[in-house]
């Protein structure tokens, strides 16, 4: 019984070969043609006027306003838990990790790393609206103005967040 299985394969694999001894006039050259050989540069015509990005639509104004406010909101807010965050950790400064004051500063530490993230929401918020505008190919300085200004807010309230935690460790 193992004969004439053992004979169907090889007789498959001998069609099957014999499929690539074809000649070679009957498919093209995969090498490279004269008209993919020319290089050069297209100029645009003279006169031609440059492309100007359109005006920033006025709801995205507004929603960038808006953005913008919530950024300071959530910033505000997270310097005004910054002082008891600090108290917690001065008082939890020297005990060991499970002691009440310990646990304290940890339960201001991670209020504050949330408050940052309301910050960081808003942030991704205006990076989608920059990409958006960026795409539309509209004007996209006041977005990157309002991207800015919650990157330097964010990176202050991460230094505030290293040197509160660099404080408990110690």
């Amino acid at each position: 019984m193992k004969w004439p299985v053992s004979f169907a394969i090889t007789l498959s694999a001998a069609i099957a070969l014999s499929g690539c001894a074809a000649s070679k006039a009957d498919y093209p050259t995969l090498s490279i043609r004269d008209f993919e050989r020319q290089q050069g540069s297209f100029e645009a015509p003279e006169g031609s006027a440059a492309l100007t990005p359109a005006p920033l639509p006025l709801e995205k104004m507004a929603r960038v306003a808006a953005l913008r406010q919530n950024i300071a909101s959530a910033h505000q807010t997270f310097m005004g838990e910054v002082p008891s965050a600090r108290n917690a950790v001065r008082g939890a400064a020297g005990t060991s990790v499970g002691n009440d004051r310990w646990s304290a500063a940890q339960v201001a530490l991670s209020s504050l790393e949330s408050r940052r993230s309301l910050a960081a929401v808003v942030l991704s918020d205006l990076d989608l609206m920059f990409v958006d505008t960026t795409l539309a190919f509209e004007e996209r300085d006041a977005v990157a103005n309002a991207r800015e200004y919650a990157t330097l807010l964010i990176r202050e309230e991460d230094e505030i967040l290293a040197e509160l935690r660099g404080a408990l460790s110690q």
